[in-house]
C-alpha cells in the first residue's frame, strides 16, 4: 500500500486489487503501522511517539477497542488480510 497524507487526511493506494480509499489521518495511521506488521501494543507506542498523531476521543481503556473495530473496517475493505 502507499500512503500519502495531507493535513487531517490520508489517501491510500492498495496496490494489489488498484482501489484508492480516503481516511482520515488518525485511521491512515493506525492503518500504515497494522500493514507493516506491527501489532496492536506496537502501534499505540509507535503513535503515541508521533506528535501530529491525535488518538480519538476515547477512554485510555477503550483504546484496543477502537483499534479491534478499525481493524474489521479495514477487513471489510479488503485492506488488511
Amino acid at each position: 500500500m502507499i500512503f500519502q497524507f495531507w493535513d487531517d487526511q490520508c489517501i491510500v493506494y492498495h496496490c494489489d486489487s488498484g482501489q484508492t480509499h480516503l481516511l482520515d489521518s488518525t485511521h491512515g495511521k493506525l492503518l500504515e503501522c497494522l500493514s507493516k506488521g506491527m501489532d496492536r501494543q506496537q502501534s499505540i507506542h509507535l503513535l503515541q511517539q508521533d506528535p501530529t498523531f491525535e488518538l480519538p476521543s476515547v477512554k485510555p481503556q477503550e483504546i484496543e477497542a477502537w483499534i479491534d473495530t478499525c481493524i474489521n473496517e479495514f477487513s471489510k475493505l479488503n485492506l488488511l488480510p
